[in-house]
């Protein structure tokens, strides 16, 4: 008996990136200063737990990378499966080490896997979606995601351990691991491979049994035909019709980061405790965590109704006006700290309740989703593991540049520089970005002048 039709069981490795992500929140705290006696004596400076913490996003440009060609040689599923496997071995030495090159070797490993997930995980849901459903079912991915950050919040406050809490940590990634163990290839990918049958069966698979497939196969399989005939390499990136979306791509993730998304993820426990609002850590983490989740969930209804433009259009206005807030806050909390605290002691938890509302409303599954879409078959692999290296090398620079950043224009500054990056995401998803809802993968290449997504759509036609 098959799972649901389409059920996106590749979602699951969202929670795996979101507990990597997520677990220096809770942990960070506890590496400077350790308060349960299984963690032993060992125990991180800021300098260390900075680059802990940051070094993620670096080896997640590592792990794109490798993803490319994996994803183009052996599949979608085996390069997740790869992937998932190696975020469960990089937990064990982060929850088993006993020195700090131990912990950044692991943590190296989770960003590696985390890395590749990112990459493979929203093209293999981009592929096996019916276009109907197919931004509902990528976004999904950040869903889980959200899924993780909540999963290590909630842990963190109540197990005091950071070695139990990375154990446990590896929860997500053993279940993304099992569950794709049992599931079928993208039907795109066997196509691309001339598996035809194998390529029909999976199709079907991820349709239902009673669902008609013939004209969607024959679209898909003179689509696929065609670009492998012309191959898929870095070369074919630089044709105006696959530099036009990867700019596209690339410059939302890039976006995404300015906008301070991962700094405030790693650091939310210390951006808390800084502006004293009276609430416990643990507690406002978790109540952001749930924020990310709700909305996330609100993003997967809205994608296919309202658009993928209209989404980073509000998204990116609600962030950078609540951004704007949080620093302003700041900047008066310097002013009288005392005064800030008594009479806008709730500001800054309903400040970044906004912007992560926004943000995981909008730009986070929204950038996932434009990838799965915007990408050709012929050019996913090396083409995803670009914008994923672009993304993830921003968002080291953004993350380990966040404690100078603070030091040296103050908390208020850094929130005003993030909002200003979010007015700068605003102009360009209202001038530049193009509406994907309701289009099939051969009409958005067809958007681009991708000449293969034309004669497809013309064979297609007359085979029907």
């Amino acid at each position: 008996m098959p799972w649901p039709s389409e059920l996106p069981l590749a979602s699951l490795a969202g929670a795996s990136v979101g507990a990597s992500f997520g677990y220096t929140s809770p942990a960070g705290p506890r590496l400077k200063n350790p308060i349960s006696e299984a963690d032993g004596k060992l125990q991180l400076d800021a300098i260390e737990l900075n680059i802990f913490g940051s070094c993620l996003t670096l080896a997640a440009a590592l792990g794109a990378l490798l993803c490319g060609y994996c994803m183009s040689r052996w599949g979608r599923r085996v390069t997740l499966l790869g992937a998932a496997a190696v975020s469960i071995i990089g937990w064990l030495p982060i929850a088993f080490g006993t020195g700090f090159p131990l912990l950044m070797f692991g943590r190296i490993l989770n960003g590696i896997g985390t890395g590749a997930v990112t990459v493979v995980g929203p093209a293999y849901i981009g592929e096996i979606a019916s276009p109907s459903i197919r931004g509902s079912l990528g976004a999904w991915f950040p869903v889980m995601i959200t899924i993780g950050n909540i999963f290590v919040f909630g842990l963190g406050s109540v197990i005091f351990s950071w070695r139990g809490l990375a154990a446990v940590s590896a929860t997500p990634a053993i279940l993304c691991f099992i569950f794709m163990f049992f599931n079928k290839e993208s039907p795109q990918f066997l196509v691309m491979k001339a598996r035809h049958q194998e390529a029909r069966d999976a199709l079907q698979y991820f349709r239902g049994k009673d669902h008609d497939i013939s004209e969607e196969f024959a679209s898909m399989q003179a689509f696929v035909d065609d670009l492998n005939q012309k191959g898929g390499s870095f070369r074919d990136l630089l044709l105006s019709h696959n530099m036009k979306p990867a700019a596209i791509c690339c410059t939302v993730l890039l976006f995404c980061q300015l906008s301070g998304m991962t700094p405030m993820i790693l650091n939310l426990w210390t951006v808390f405790e800084e502006a004293s609002t009276g609430i416990q850590e643990d507690f406002s983490t978790i109540i952001i965590g749930v924020v990310e989740l709700v909305f996330t969930l609100v993003s997967v209804g809205l994608v296919d109704k309202v658009g993928r433009k209209l989404l980073l259009v509000v998204s990116s206005t609600v962030m950078c006006l609540s951004l704007a807030v949080l620093g302003a806050y700041f900047y008066l909390a310097q002013q009288s700290q005392e005064w800030a605290r008594e009479t806008l002691g709730l500001l800054p938890l309903t400040a970044l309740i906004l912007y992560f509302a926004a943000l995981n409303a909008g730009f986070f599954p929204v950038q996932y989703i434009l990838i799965g879409e915007l990408m050709t078959p012929e050019v996913k692999g090396v083409f995803g593991s670009i914008s994923i290296m672009v993304s993830s090398i921003s968002a080291f620079v953004v993350s380990v540049s966040f404690e100078p950043m603070q030091n040296a224009i103050g908390s208020y500054g850094t929130n005003w520089f993030y909002a200003s990056m979010c007015l700068l995401a605003l102009l360009f998803s209202v001038i530049v970005v193009p509406e994907t809802k309701g289009r099939t993968m051969q009409e958005i290449a067809s958007h681009f002048g991708n000449p293969s997504a034309l004669s497809s759509r013309n064979t297609g036609a007359t085979q029907s």
